[in-house]
């Protein structure tokens, strides 16, 4: 999990993270979903006009993910100055 101000959530490049599950929502209203991997055009509109100032971006990963492809997230959560 990760935490963002609005300003980086809106201007990031969701595509980044095709291949990957996450869902991005607020962190005082934490139930409110801005969007996750399977609608990435949408979370921009869905962040702008929210009354949030800062956001939470969490990953999730099947059990069955090799090693190799937990350590191949993590390089792309730390090139994108995401911390875990």
């Amino acid at each position: 999990m990760s935490k963002f101000t609005k300003n980086q959530i809106i201007v990031f490049d969701w595509s980044t993270f095709k291949n990957v599950d996450f869902e991005v929502y607020g962190a005082d209203h934490f139930l409110t979903d801005y969007g996750n991997n399977l609608c990435t055009e949408t979370i921009n509109d869905r962040v702008s006009p929210s009354c949030e100032s800062e956001f939470f971006v969490s990953f999730s990963m099947p059990f069955s993910t090799s090693d190799d492809e937990v350590v191949s997230l993590l390089r792309i959560l730390r090139k994108n100055h995401f911390y875990y």
